[in-house]
């Protein structure tokens, strides 16, 4: 009598969910045979971490094949300057269904012009600290943000350097067809609050963001006195940069980030569990 087997689709399968629920486990399925193999090494290359010291799994994928990289890669994040790498934007051109783009720093027009050719859902990074308004005016238009349902814009300017973030400039966020999660910092959201309220109704969130521990007492003098009373809108401190990339990867691979606790925050409110009146979710990253 035969051994009795599985169909190939249904191994497929069940290794493929394996490596899904546990992400250390790829290596280790890696070795089973050639055929599992083929199924699971694309996964290990679904998330990418990005720095100006290039680690192995970058060095390995360069060495894919251009098939290979068009199906493996859909989240990427850019960390410690790799955004400013003339390599940057020639990889992520090779990568056109990434879906969720991060980084530390500046996107550069170069980057921009790759970033416009992807179908992106998740979007962050830093507004620039010179010329802010005119960069504003312009930049919602681009074809990169048609798609992009979660947004995070971080902005920290030194103080000479801080020009007036007024609304005008920055309607255009309003205009983002597919737009449900907005995450400003404070920095950048504290003169446009009731504005991005009024306008952006197809929100379904807004956080107004605080880097770790810096401005504990100021995101609970905001959160005690917000100019609106809208129960999309919270504070909330969005971590350090270093725990906000691990934040980063573990929603991505796992959907359990600063919105998924953010959502669980708004859903008690409708709930009841939490008062209608708390604005402020605290130690979010502890």
């Amino acid at each position: 009598m035969d051994d009795p087997y599985l169909p190939p689709e249904l191994e497929h399968e069940i290794f493929e969910i394996s490596a899904f629920q546990d992400q250390s486990s790829i290596p280790k399925l890696l070795r089973v045979c050639h055929r599992v193999h083929d199924w699971i090494e694309p996964l290990l290359y679904r998330v990418l971490v990005l720095s100006e010291d290039e680690d192995r799994s970058v060095l390995a994928l360069q060495m894919k094949s251009i098939v290979f990289k068009e199906l493996a890669v859909r989240h990427v994040y850019l960390q410690d300057g790799a955004n400013a790498l003339a390599a940057t934007p020639v990889l992520l051109s090779q990568l056109p269904h990434v879906e969720s783009l991060g980084m530390d720093g500046f996107a550069s027009d170069q980057l921009l012009r790759v970033m416009d050719a992807l179908h992106l859902r998740k979007l962050n990074f830093c507004v620039p600290i010179v010329d802010t308004s005119a960069w504003a005016q312009s930049i919602f238009s681009r074809p990169c943000f048609r798609s992009v349902t979660r947004l995070e814009l971080f902005y920290e300017p030194l103080k000479e350097s801080a020009q007036r973030i007024a609304w005008e400039d920055w309607s255009g966020i309003a205009y983002l067809p597919a737009l449900t999660h907005l995450c400003l910092q404070y920095q950048l959201a504290k003169n446009i609050i009731p504005s991005i309220v009024e306008h952006c109704q197809g929100l379904e969130i807004f956080i107004i963001a605080f880097w770790g521990r810096w401005g504990l007492r100021t995101s609970a003098e905001l959160a005690a006195n917000l100019p609106v009373n809208d129960q999309r809108v919270l504070v909330m401190r969005v971590g350090d940069p270093s725990s906000f990339v691990k934040d980063w990867v573990q929603g991505v691979e796992y959907g359990d980030d600063f919105w998924s606790r953010a959502e669980t925050f708004l859903a008690g409110k409708r709930g009841g569990t939490t008062e209608r009146t708390v604005f402020l979710l605290e130690n979010s990253f502890d």
